[in-house]
């Protein structure tokens, strides 16, 4: 995914014994997204972001918003509406 995106810029490096990629997209519209907030209690992480509202459909672009969080205390991820388990084959 990286090269797509990015073509020849260097790869970032990511631990992923200890670290998790979150990846937020568009699914229907071209918007701009943006990174709100983070927050983890009793070991849910919620993501919170934003996004402009436009009525343009999807054709040959795509907005997204990639964020590395360590995995350490994370047994679930929330968008704020749904919370999902973290496998346990994922945790540290």
């Amino acid at each position: 995914m990286w090269h797509q995106w990015r073509g020849d810029a260097t790869q970032p490096r990511i631990n992923f014994s200890s670290h998790f990629v979150a990846l937020v997209h568009n699914v229907r519209y071209v918007n701009r997204i943006r990174f709100q907030s983070a927050s983890i209690d009793d070991g849910v992480l919620t993501i919170e972001s934003i996004e402009t509202r436009t009525a343009r459909p999807i054709d040959d672009e795509v907005y997204c918003l990639v964020m590395v969080f360590e995995t350490d205390g994370v047994v679930a991820i929330s968008d704020g509406s749904e919370v999902l388990s973290v496998p346990s084959h994922a945790k540290a």
